[in-house]
């Protein structure tokens, strides 16, 4: 008898694939799950260990019309983004492919990305003719407005009620901004009417709807969601409903020296000899650098590794696409060593100190290694600036500013976040929480998971 199959429909990008590869390893001992997404991903979770059923289409009504007629060269490309927008392209292809998805793979539970909530809007007319169950996946913090609660990507802290209500104002202004951007290119055919007019063709009952502000997609509620991070990382006073459960961090084994590249290998051994002689290794990971960010960020590197001149520490940079333009200058400096990637939970098992863009992964990684943390948000439209807040009012470390931080302000941060006992206090005792998680408490979410009606 073959196994119950539950399916990840995951969201683009590593940041939402890799917080589901822990859940996946705890499920495939009594199911078969199969991680279903952009083809451009396969090879990277086929390496992680799990299926993946390659997708052709991507979500509808996240205004990626133009992208896709880009990547496709199709010409005039406005008239076709205008057609595709008006005749319901996407959403067309999309509900093509994952029924066919359905019919393959057969699965008993769905769980989806929040990222691509219309996909919910695709799948509803079959969930309930095939019993099949489903549940909303959140990466990162839930992005929906929320009243007296800040914004994931705005800087205001928890109990400044007027910062609040600006941060408010401008996600509900930069949303309107866009979509009427779109009315106007593309004749009223903006995202939010996209998304209403198969709300009605699809027969969606409006209580799957929260009605909150939303910058992409729509705002579902009532059906169960799983939060991918501690509830105590998290703002305090924040409401939940019994629908929606915190995981925690939950996280696979560290990646083995032995499996990185030799180069990383040599370099990890004499980091540990520096380490033994006093030294403090610190770690930065940068992220994914957008080209609008390319040029601050590596301004801020430069005056990173000129804050540690003198100083009795290494500095360990991860620094992707970025990590060719200071190789070779850098290459003669003992004190710096850059690579475009390392394998971070190893690193962090070592390291004194972690320099984060703020993304929620690694900052749930530092945690769960006892690493304070230099948190310096990259990006302003998604969750770094908030998960910044989240440090800093947690008292997990410091944040910092990219643009405007000096040579001396990076110094002070650093010798601040190294020597004040506080922080390292707070992170283990904020490990010790984010180990109450079980996996048994994730199955039993699982297993109340039903089936949308």
């Amino acid at each position: 008898m073959s196994r119950p199959r539950i399916v990840f429909l995951c969201y683009h990008g590593k940041g939402h694939l890799n917080p589901c590869f822990p859940l996946a390893e705890i499920l495939a001992a009594d199911y078969d799950v199969v991680f279903a997404g952009v083809a451009f991903f396969e090879s990277y979770v086929r390496a992680s260990g799990f299926s993946y059923y390659p997708l052709q289409t991507v979500p509808f009504g996240l205004g990626l019309e133009a992208w896709v007629n880009t990547v496709q060269q199709r010409t005039p490309h406005y008239l076709h983004t205008l057609r595709d927008r008006w005749n319901d392209r996407l959403y067309t292809e999309r509900a093509r492919e994952l029924t066919t998805l359905l019919d393959d793979l057969r699965p008993t539970l769905i769980l989806m990305d929040d990222r691509q909530s219309s996909d919910f809007l695709v799948l509803y007319p079959h969930l309930e003719a095939r019993g099949i169950k489903f549940g909303i996946v959140h990466a990162m913090p839930p992005a929906a407005l929320i009243p007296g609660v800040p914004p994931i990507n705005t800087t205001a802290f928890p109990g400044d009620a007027a910062g609040i209500r600006r941060a408010h104002i401008k996600v509900k202004l930069q949303r309107l901004k866009r979509l009427w951007k779109q009315k106007l290119l593309y004749l009223g055919m903006d995202d939010s009417s996209i998304l209403r007019r198969r709300v009605r063709r699809n027969n969606i009952p409006r209580h799957f709807f929260s009605g909150r502000t939303i910058y992409y997609g729509i705002a579902l509620q009532n059906i169960h969601e799983l939060i991918l991070l501690p509830k105590e990382l998290n703002f305090p006073g924040i409401p939940t409903s019994p629908m929606q459960h915190y995981i925690g961090a939950l996280h696979r084994a560290a990646l083995a020296p032995a499996e990185a590249s030799e180069r990383y290998i040599q370099v990890r051994e004499h980091l540990q000899q520096e380490i033994a002689a006093g030294k403090v290794c610190i770690y930065c990971s940068i992220g994914t650098v957008q080209p609008e960010h390319a040029g601050h960020t590596e301004e801020f590197i430069k005056r990173l590794i000129a804050s540690i001149h003198d100083k009795p520490v290494v500095l360990l940079l991860s620094l992707a696409s970025l990590a060719t333009n200071f190789a070779t200058d850098y290459a003669a400096n003992e004190h710096v060593y850059i690579f475009d990637t390392v394998p971070q939970l190893d690193v962090l098992s070592y390291a004194g100190l972690f320099i984060t863009h703020g993304g929620i992964n690694s900052i749930k990684e530092s945690i769960d290694a006892g690493v304070p943390m230099l948190v310096y948000p990259v990006d302003s439209i998604l969750d770094p600036p908030g998960n910044a807040v989240r440090v800093a009012y947690h008292g997990l470390g410091l944040r910092g500013n990219m643009v405007d931080d000096t040579v001396a302000d990076i110094a002070h941060n650093i010798q601040t976040a190294l020597t004040d006992a506080q922080y390292r206090q707070k992170i283990q005792a904020l490990q010790d929480t984010c180990r109450a998680y079980t996996p048994e408490q994730f199955l039993q979410v699982i297993r109340q998971c039903t089936v949308p009606v």
